[in-house]
């Protein structure tokens, strides 16, 4: 009886909204790639493709990161509404501001640099005012999160990622890539309006009171650190696709790569949703040297199994799921795609949930250093390899990377755990 009014419980507060939501959103997401690119031609989604991860690079300092920072300070300020509403209106503003700044330098970007891929710069600056709708969405996203409207929150994002994966594939049936511009756009103006009139999310309000210094200054700070430590991380996922299109200038190589990273990329959801779960259990035992080393263990045999499992089950169908998924032109993403699916393994079972428990024993810092130091090593090892084994090239320097990374991720919380012990 207890165990159904904690279940009732949980489902009443929206966990399972969230878990159901995140899982529909992957599988979409997935799903609408694969339609992608048996709709377009090879190299119209290469130029999509390259454009599309120019722009995600340019997007990884949207607002200077103040939906992370808006997220804490809104959650620590929940029970003062008049505090909360100042600060929820002064990190919208601020970053909307500053995506102004973003705008215009992918508009120079796009006009005046020329691009190794000579189609994706048109596109680039078709997305000019493109981070203002997403950061607005992002926003609105934050709104419900920090006010605990888990539902809503869930299905924003479900109306999100329908309007997304719908609108895209629509618009390129119709006119290719330059539709899958203008189908993200009215996707994501679309979720804006349906959060502000339907789920009563508050917009900018020019004549908010505003912040107190030391509150704005402490947003600014958080924002800034979050924007830097989850770029970095990010960046790991963007640059293979970034250096090919330098390196190879071809629209063929950047959209068979593109490919071969569609289902290793899809399947990080798995040690993000243990790491939702487990994360609370590890920070309360924070101090308990001995539980966090056996809980620590059982995870990893638990989710290395999974894992393992997954990753070899890639590696041996890869033939037959490109030929069926993505289709026989795109066969040359085989060799890529079982290099990835094998990276899978190690970021999956230790890099990601490894770099999260961290956190609970507050060894932020050394996250930065890992976050800086992966960047650069992945980025001078993407340029070497890529030059001499092509698209092959960039999926050993993930490989390399994410090793690495294993290897001091799990070294440095193994160390720290063992020296509460001294």
């Amino acid at each position: 009886m207890v165990l159904k009014e904690k279940i009732h419980k949980l489902f009443n507060t929206g966990l399972f909204h969230i878990f159901g939501a995140s899982v529909f959103n992957n599988v979409i997401a997935f799903i609408s790639s694969i339609i992608l690119v048996r709709v377009v031609s090879k190299a119209d989604y290469g130029v999509f493709a390259y454009a599309w991860n120019i722009f995600s690079i340019v997007l990884l300092a949207s607002g200077f990161g103040t939906d992370a920072g808006a997220l804490q300070l809104l959650s620590e300020s929940l029970n003062d509404k008049q505090k909360f509403k100042r600060i929820f209106s002064a990190a919208l503003r601020f970053g909307s501001i500053f995506n102004l700044i973003l705008s215009f330098v992918m508009l120079i970007m796009g006009v005046f640099i020329p691009l190794p891929i000579m189609e994706s710069g048109r596109l680039l600056v078709m997305m000019v005012i493109l981070p203002e709708f997403i950061y607005w969405y992002t926003m609105q996203q934050i709104y419900l999160r920090s006010s605990m409207e888990n539902v809503k929150y869930s299905r924003t994002s479900l109306i999100n990622t329908a309007l997304v994966a719908a609108l895209t594939i629509v618009g390129a049936l119709f006119w290719a890539a330059e539709g899958m511009v203008i189908g993200r756009y009215i996707a994501y103006i679309s979720s804006v309006v349906i959060g502000i009139s339907i789920f009563r999310v508050p917009f900018i309000k020019l004549r908010e009171k505003g912040l107190e210094k030391a509150v704005f200054k402490d947003l600014i700070k958080i924002s800034g650190i979050s924007m830097l430590n989850n770029g970095l991380s990010q960046l790991l996922y963007l640059i293979d696709v970034f250096v090919i299109g330098i390196v190879m200038t071809d629209e063929i190589q950047v959209a068979t790569y593109k490919v071969a990273t569609q289902i290793p990329t899809a399947l990080s959801f798995i040690p993000v949703a243990i790491v939702t779960y487990i994360y609370p259990y590890f920070a309360a035992h924070r101090e308990d040297r001995k539980w966090c080393i056996r809980k620590y263990r059982l995870t990893l045999l638990a989710v290395g199994s999974l894992n393992f499992v997954i990753s070899a089950s890639l590696i041996i169908l890869a033939p037959w799921l490109i030929r069926t998924i993505f289709g026989e032109q795109y066969m040359d993403a085989l060799v890529p795609f079982r290099i990835l699916s094998a990276s899978y393994f190690f970021s999956g079972t230790f890099s990601v949930l490894t770099g999260s428990l961290l956190v609970t024993q507050r060894k932020l810092y050394f996250n930065t250093f890992v976050a800086v130091l992966s960047g650069i090593l992945n980025i001078a090892a993407d340029y070497v390899l890529v030059v001499l084994f092509e698209i092959n090239g960039a999926a050993m320097a993930t490989i390399s990377v994410v090793i690495i990374t294993s290897i001091l991720n799990v070294s440095y919380f193994v160390a720290v755990l063992v020296k509460k012990n001294k």
